[in-house]
C-alpha cells in the first residue's frame, strides 16, 4: 500500500532514492506556448541536471536543449523521468 504525499513532501527525498534533483519550477501545463518559450523551458531544466552532475544521459539532456516544440519537450521529460527512475534520482 503506497502511501500519498502531500504537496509539501514533494521536496523530501524519500528513502531509497539516491539523490534530488528539482526542476518543478520549470514545469507547466501551458499548451500555448512559443518554440522560444519551449526551447527556454528545455535550457533551463537540461542546466540544472547538468550542474548538479548527477545525470549521465547525454541524448536525453541534448534533447531538453533542442526541443522547440512541446511534443518535443514532452518526450524528452519522459526520458528524463525515466531515466531518473532507473538512477533512483528524486525529482520535485
Amino acid at each position: 500500500m503506497s502511501q500519498e504525499m502531500l504537496p509539501s513532501d514533494i521536496f523530501t527525498r524519500p528513502r531509497g532514492w539516491q539523490a534530488k534533483v528539482c526542476i518543478r519550477q520549470f514545469i507547466t501545463n501551458e499548451d500555448n506556448l512559443t518554440p522560444e518559450q519551449i526551447q527556454a523551458k528545455g535550457k533551463q531544466i537540461a542546466a540544472v541536471l547538468r550542474s548538479q552532475r548527477l545525470f549521465n544521459d547525454d541524448e536525453t539532456i541534448e534533447a531538453l536543449e533542442n526541443a522547440d516544440e512541446l511534443e518535443m519537450l514532452n518526450d524528452a521529460l519522459d526520458a528524463m523521468y525515466n531515466e531518473c527512475d532507473r538512477a533512483r534520482i528524486w525529482v520535485a
